[in-house]
């Protein structure tokens, strides 16, 4: 929006008219009441799945610790991290009300990701920090000798030979 001075020159007005602004504002609030609409009905629609997640890392192994980790601190920001399963549930069946629905989605794919790896594999340790190096992986061994066939015996002129190196 533009306006001139007492000199006759344009300048330029930061901001909107009144009316604009408030017709602005309007649509922003609905857009925040269509968004927390969105966000409380995906959370209705995971809380039975991520209740059964729960229960079932509690299940597969209930002496899990919850670590320290940007995962787990992010969805429990409150929580005394590193602290058991068992003690966190009531905190872990809640904690999806306070996320996004696609923060939601991919808390609930964390979490029964964590009970497949933790149903066949007995462990979800994520390994070193990059850039150092730990016990290498089942898959990193190092390639087999390779098969030296047995040799002839040798014959005197090798043994010559031989000697005089």
């Amino acid at each position: 929006m533009w306006e001139t001075d007492r000199r006759g020159r344009a300048r330029q007005i930061r901001g909107l008219p009144d009316a604009a602004q408030a017709a602005m504002n309007r649509r922003r609030e609905t857009q925040a009441k269509a968004a927390a609409t969105r966000q409380r009905a995906a959370a209705a629609a995971n809380a039975p799945r991520i209740e059964r997640a729960v229960d079932s890392l509690i299940i597969i192994r209930g002496d899990y610790v919850a670590p320290e980790h940007p995962m787990w601190r992010e969805a429990l920001p409150n929580a005394l991290l590193p602290c058991p399963l068992v003690e966190l549930r009531p905190m872990l069946l809640d904690a999806h009300h306070a996320m996004d629905p696609h923060r939601q989605r991919q808390w609930l794919h964390a979490l029964e990701t964590m009970c497949l790896v933790l149903r066949y594999c007995g462990s979800v340790d994520r390994g070193t920090p990059p850039g150092e190096r730990g016990i290498p992986l089942p898959l990193d061994r190092p390639p087999a000798p390779a098969h030296v066939p047995d040799l002839a015996p040798m014959d005197p002129d090798d043994d010559a030979a031989l000697e005089g190196l």
